[in-house]
């Protein structure tokens, strides 16, 4: 999923929830309820990526259970500027670049904090 000019001006308050996609990343989402059918919107995204889920493409719990760890609350990002916040075995949202308009968020561990100076 390839990021879109913001097509609003909510702010992140505004989409508490994070739900995992088909790429494995995770997006600040906004559900949206519409008769049986489950409308998840992304934050930034044109309602061109929006995905739609029906009750009845749920077959059984498992079904049910593994959807719904799709979701979380939305991930903290730290700026370059709060890197001394980082500590061992903490648990961060981190950023990769596939290509440069490809850019998805994943969660990771702090294993090892090295303070240095800054290099872009």
């Amino acid at each position: 999923m390839a990021p879109r000019k913001s097509t609003s001006t909510l702010s992140s308050q505004q989409f508490p929830l994070e739900f995992q996609a088909d790429d494995d990343a995770w997006y600040a989402i906004r559900l949206l309820l519409h008769g049986k059918t489950l409308i998840i919107k992304y934050e930034r995204f044109s309602a061109d990526y929006d995905d739609f889920f029906k009750a009845a493409e749920f077959m059984n719990l498992d079904d049910v259970e593994s959807f719904g760890w799709r979701f979380r609350k939305v991930s903290l990002q730290l700026q370059d500027n709060e890197c001394i916040k980082f500590v061992g075995c903490m648990t961060i949202c981190a950023s990769h670049a596939f290509a440069e308009d490809d850019l998805c968020f994943y969660d990771a561990i702090v294993e090892k904090v090295q303070h240095k100076e800054h290099q872009f």
